[in-house]
């Protein structure tokens, strides 16, 4: 896997930095807008917000744990620095679980919180496939449809012992994904004010799906950039105005709370010392 995910780095590193030396852009010529400044600065306000959240998803998929907000933080953002060493997201994994005291039913709430991200971006996901194929949107609205039967028919057949907390659970995961969703589409729009609202939201929906299915390092760096550059190639004349967004989005919402995350982690060495 490890061989894998270097493989898929190198590529994207690749056909991203391919892309660059094609253009005359430099960083050192940019000049930002005050409505890029500000779109940027709004983005960065949303990502306390984003894994404010996540932290409080996993409070309430953890029920059986009563865990503190701090415990909590530190399971989330411990998780996500740890991820960068670890492959397979199984730093997340081990961090969530390491200071448990149920860790059946932890591994249990893992795959709750996870099943529910996973299939919130397949079904995003597919309006970016919808749009890049040229299908008709009509079938996003079909698969959201079925989606939703199917989900019905979860609850239905399998009677939880907690459904008012599943409910919670699959509601603070909608809003949450609503939320880092409207930071990367704002950003991109901050950056290409001739793109549609249409366009922009199913640009997001393909990035966060392949973002999702293709393994990589460093937080999904490289995978995020040339899969936007892919979809919006044919929509957007400098690819450098699809960078610039993107690699702002994992600074904001993936080097920075690493970054808090790795100073919690010694908090959790601490207390499973104890």
């Amino acid at each position: 896997m490890w061989i894998i995910k270097v493989m898929v780095f190198l590529g994207c590193l690749w056909f991203v930095s391919d892309k660059i030396l094609d253009t005359d852009f430099s960083i050192f010529n940019l000049r930002m807008t005050p409505t890029q400044v500000l779109t940027i600065l709004g983005v960065f306000l949303l990502m306390p917000i984003n894994w404010g959240l996540e932290v409080y998803r996993w409070k309430l998929a953890t029920p059986h744990e009563n865990l503190t907000v701090t415990e909590s933080m530190t399971a989330v953002l411990g998780g996500l620095a740890m991820n960068w060493v670890l492959p397979l997201t199984s730093g997340d994994l081990a961090t969530r679980l390491s200071n448990v005291n149920y860790h059946v039913k932890t591994a249990w709430s893992i795959a709750l919180v996870r099943g529910v991200s996973i299939f919130l971006t397949l079904v995003f996901g597919s309006l970016g496939l919808l749009y890049f194929f040229n299908y008709s949107l009509s079938w996003f609205w079909v698969i959201v449809g079925v989606s939703l039967v199917i989900v019905s028919i979860i609850f239905w057949k399998y009677q939880f012992q907690n459904q008012s907390d599943l409910v919670r659970v699959i509601s603070v995961s909608v809003i949450r994904f609503l939320v880092f969703s409207f930071q990367f589409g704002l950003l991109i729009w901050a950056f290409n004010l001739e793109l549609l609202i249409i366009q922009i939201a199913a640009g997001v929906g393909w990035v966060f799906l392949f973002r999702s299915v293709l393994p990589s390092l460093f937080g999904n760096f490289g995978v995020r950039e040339a899969s936007a550059l892919v979809f919006f190639d044919a929509l957007v004349p400098n690819s450098e105005m699809i960078l610039i967004p993107t690699t702002l989005i994992w600074l904001v919402n993936t080097v920075i709370p690493s970054l808090i995350g790795a100073g919690l982690i010694f908090n959790l060495k601490v207390k499973l010392a104890q």
